[in-house]
């Protein structure tokens, strides 16, 4: 049975977090690179793991890059990525993937 998928869509400030995530991983780097608070910074990290549906930093990192948010070709952030956590991936309507871990 196919499961449904449902449209992701960000705020102009959560897209800033996703290519913030490619560059600077820690909060407290995005949080002086975006000049927001470190709370407000969790506080987008935990909307955006909602919308995508998944539960860990390192699953929004990956996506992020996947959907070429932010340095495409970073090491610091694609070394180690591990395939594997991703069971499964489906488009949406507006054409991004969503996965599953």
């Amino acid at each position: 049975m196919a499961k449904q998928v449902k449209e992701v869509s960000f705020t102009h400030r959560e897209e800033e977090v996703l290519q913030a995530l490619t560059e600077f991983p820690t909060n407290s780097e995005m949080s002086e690179k975006l000049h927001i608070t470190y709370e407000t910074v969790r506080s987008h990290l935990k909307n955006l793991k909602r919308k995508i549906g998944v539960k860990h930093k390192i699953h929004l990192i990956k996506y992020a890059v996947e959907h070429e948010y932010g340095a495409k070709q970073s090491p610091r952030i694609t070394e180690g990525l591990n395939p594997s956590m991703v069971t499964n991936t489906q488009k949406t309507e507006v054409g991004h993937t969503v996965a599953e871990f």
